[in-house]
């Protein structure tokens, strides 16, 4: 039986058992928190794969502080998420 943590080796583990559902759900609702998201994915059947390797050129920003972002985010309200997230990153490569 798979144990969440918020780390690379819990999700693969669920990954692996045909869990990783769950473990998705478990981060959005603690150490993500963001149980919205988590509650909005629910409304539907998905099919998740990963953790995957992906170049970060893939992937277009589409948000952010400045004014031709598609949803502004004032700076001050996006800095405390920001240093979750790369806390976040530090965490999952150990």
């Amino acid at each position: 039986m798979c144990r969440y943590a918020p780390t690379l080796s819990s999700a693969r583990a669920f990954s692996e058992a045909e869990r990783l559902d769950v473990w998705i759900h478990e981060y959005l609702c603690s150490d993500g928190r963001n149980p919205q998201f988590s509650a909005g994915l629910r409304l539907m059947e998905r099919c998740y794969i990963g953790p995957v390797v992906m170049p970060t050129d893939l992937f277009e920003r589409c948000t952010g502080p400045e004014e031709s972002g598609r949803t502004g985010i004032f700076l001050r309200a996006m800095l405390p998420n920001l240093r979750g997230i790369f806390l976040g990153i530090q965490t999952w490569r150990r």
